[in-house]
Order: C-alpha cells, then sequence, then structure tokens
C-alpha cells in the first residue's frame, strides 16, 4: 500500500513540476506576445504607420515591422516590400515541411498495413522519403537563415532612424535573439526623436521628372519710335460779336417819348 502511494505522490509531483514548466513558459510567451504588440504599435505610431495594430497578429506583426522599416537596400538593389517577405518566407518552409512530413506519415502508415511494399521495393521508398525529407530539411534551414538575416535588417532600419554609432547594430542582435528584448527596444525607441528617417517620411517632389529649365530670356525687340508729332489745325476763330444797334436806338427813341409825353400837364 505505501508502495503505491509512493509511485502516486511520484507522479503528483511530477505532474505539478510539469504544469508549472509550461506555465511558465506559456505566460513567458504571452508576456512576449503583448509586449512585442506594443512596441510594434508605438513604433507604427510614431512613424506614422497605419494598422499598428498588425503587431497583436502573429504574421502580421512582421509584415508591419517591414512597412516600419521601409526599403531595405540589398546591394546595388532595393526591396520595396520587406515586410512581405518577413510574412511570406515562414509560411512557406514551414509549410512545405508540414505537409511532407504528413506524407511521410501516410507513407509510412500504407507501407506498414500492406504487404506489397515489404522487400526491396519498400527499401527503395524508405530511401527516397528519407532523400525528400532531408532536402526538405535543408530548404527550411535556408529559408530560417534567410528569414533571420532579412529581420535583422529590418530592426537595423528601424533602430538607425533613432540612433547612430554602434546602438543599432547592437539593438538589432538583441531584438533577433532574444524574445523579450524585441518589444521593449521598440517602444523606447518609439519615445526617442527620429534623427535619421525613413524614405517615406522624406518629402518628395510632385512630380518624378525634373523641372525644364526656363528658356534664355529673349530682350524685347526695340520700340518703334513714333510718328513726329502734328500739332491740330488752329481753332476757327469765331466771328465778333456785334450788338443790335437799332433795337437799342428805338429802344432809347421810345423812352424818351414817353418822358415827354409825362411831363406835359
Amino acid at each position: 500500500m505505501g508502495y503505491d502511494f509512493g509511485e502516486t505522490q511520484m507522479l503528483i509531483v511530477f505532474l505539478v513540476i510539469f504544469g508549472l514548466f509550461y506555465g511558465l513558459i506559456g505566460l513567458f510567451g504571452l508576456a512576449t506576445y503583448i509586449i512585442q504588440g506594443l512596441g510594434i504599435l508605438r513604433i507604427s505610431e510614431s512613424h506614422g504607420k497605419p494598422n499598428g495594430w498588425l503587431g497583436f497578429i502573429p504574421i502580421g506583426m512582421y509584415y508591419q515591422l517591414g512597412a516600419v522599416s521601409g526599403e531595405l537596400e540589398l546591394g546595388n538593389r532595393r526591396m520595396k516590400k520587406p515586410g512581405l517577405w518577413l510574412m511570406l518566407i515562414p509560411v512557406i518552409t514551414y509549410g512545405a515541411f508540414f505537409l511532407v512530413y504528413i506524407g511521410m506519415m501516410v507513407f509510412f502508415v500504407l507501407a506498414a498495413a500492406s504487404s506489397s511494399m515489404l522487400g526491396d521495393a519498400s527499401v527503395a521508398a524508405i530511401f527516397v522519403m528519407f532523400i525528400v525529407m532531408l532536402v526538405v530539411i535543408l530548404l527550411m534551414s535556408a529559408g530560417t537563415t534567410l528569414y533571420t538575416i532579412l529581420l535583422m535588417m529590418t530592426y537595423h532600419k528601424i533602430f538607425s532612424a533613432h540612433y547612430t554609432g554602434t546602438r543599432p547594430v547592437f539593438y538589432m542582435v538583441l531584438s533577433a535573439f532574444v524574445p523579450l528584448a524585441s518589444g521593449i527596444l521598440l517602444m523606447k525607441a518609439a519615445r526617442t526623436p527620429i534623427i535619421n528617417p525613413p524614405e517615406y517620411m522624406v518629402m518628395t517632389p510632385m512630380y518624378n521628372t525634373p523641372y525644364a529649365p526656363y528658356s534664355p530670356y529673349s530682350p524685347y525687340s526695340p520700340y518703334s519710335p513714333y510718328s513726329p508729332y502734328t500739332p491740330y489745325a488752329p481753332y476757327a476763330t469765331y466771328a465778333t460779336y456785334t450788338p443790335n444797334t437799332t433795337d437799342v436806338s428805338s429802344q432809347e427813341t421810345g423812352g424818351a417819348e414817353n418822358d415827354q409825353g409825362q411831363e406835359q400837364p
């Protein structure tokens, strides 16, 4: 009885430790998810980029990081949408691995259930599946490496907009390999002024073609001289006024006769 109790007690202790371990991992993952989302939201607001809420979506957060960083320089070329590649590379890589893994499981189940797969044919099929799995693992490793390099370049572009010197490189390494560091450093960068803005924050001219220079100044042709001034013809003189002497003399004569008539009684 005591032996059974000891086994039960050990099982309970194991389950408690197991639950605490995975519970702490779950809490750490949840904290990382929240802090990462807040960091992407704050840095998006700092750079004037919309859709900062994508930082809380597992696939969308990497697309938003690429949108905040802007174009990336790859030698003589420029990657215009790094966020799209940050979102597609993990989906393609892990999606291919998952499909091959499911195919292998189905193959082994059918091989075990069918007697026709025994013998040399089954050995050859297993060898082919092993080669396919090896190729998929190599492609998955290459995709993971490419994804990590692209993510580090994205972080470096974001931090270079706020800091100078070796700090962007140091923050890039911490953000790429330390889970909680990326969200915390992004929130810190969002409170720091932008000193090296990305290309989408720089004013661009309205027209892509340069302004055409004006044609050289051509002076006006000399003024043609006016014709010489011709004075107007002299004004015609009016006729001199001659008073009507006849009317005046008759009025004076009539007035004198009236005066004589008034003097006689």
